[in-house]
């Protein structure tokens, strides 16, 4: 659910690059829900130029298209120029990615990403990174092996994005700053400090199996014992 007032963001005017599909998508149609001024990039101008119609006749709000390709210095030069051109912007989400799998060594100065979330089911995650494992039919009920793994045991909700980047771009946050925050269901903490999480999924017989283990183990401990 959304938890904010409807015209939070009136006021605001807010780039999302990537903005026409997926993730950047779902961010940019939130701040246009709540009242923003948006504007839109990407590498298809038609793609875009769509969704920022669909988005603008939603929310009854100014969504305007910018074909850019962020990897090019000068296009992302002349975007910025035509922006500021009409007024200064408030807010930038940097979200735009390409969706690959690669060694960290085969990479280019062109393979960076600036978000962290954990897994939200999108078409392009799905067929790049994963492919063909998301097998729901929408996105609040998508699962994939990677769920299973989660320790809440599911995948990110869009909403639940939405109402992050929503808070990043408010008032009354601006202190808020150069900070990665991840939202991933646990999945990062779970997997760095240790998988003692999974034993969630342990029934009374596997626990009951676990403690003679252990009861074996310390009483071959003690009999070595000199002390």
């Amino acid at each position: 659910m959304t938890i904010f007032r409807a015209d939070l963001l009136k006021g605001k005017r807010i780039l999302v690059t990537g903005g026409g599909t997926g993730l950047g998508r779902e961010i940019a149609g939130e701040y246009a829900k709540l009242g923003a001024e948006v504007y839109i990039c990407g590498r298809r101008g038609a793609v875009v130029a769509e969704t920022a119609r669909e988005l603008a006749e939603t929310h009854n709000t100014r969504v305007t298209p910018i074909e850019c390709d962020i990897r090019s210095p000068d296009a992302v030069e002349n975007m910025m120029t035509r922006v500021f051109n009409e007024g200064p912007l408030t807010g930038l989400v940097n979200n735009a990615a390409g969706n690959f799998i690669s060694r960290t060594k085969d990479l280019s100065p062109n393979g960076f990403n600036a978000i962290a979330p954990g897994l939200f089911p999108t078409k392009g995650a799905g067929e790049r990174l994963n492919p063909g494992s998301i097998r729901a039919t929408t996105m609040d009920k998508a699962h994939d092996s990677s769920a299973i793994n989660n320790p809440m045991g599911r995948v990110g909700r869009m909403q639940e994005l939405r109402n992050l980047a929503t808070f990043l771009m408010a008032d009354g946050c601006d202190y808020l700053t150069g900070e990665t925050i991840v939202i991933d269901g646990g999945a990062f903490l779970g997997g760095g400090g240790g998988t003692f999480w999974q034993l969630s999924h342990l029934g009374d017989q596997d626990w009951e199996n676990i403690r003679n283990t252990i009861k074996g183990a310390n009483e071959k401990d003690k009999a070595k014992r000199t002390a």
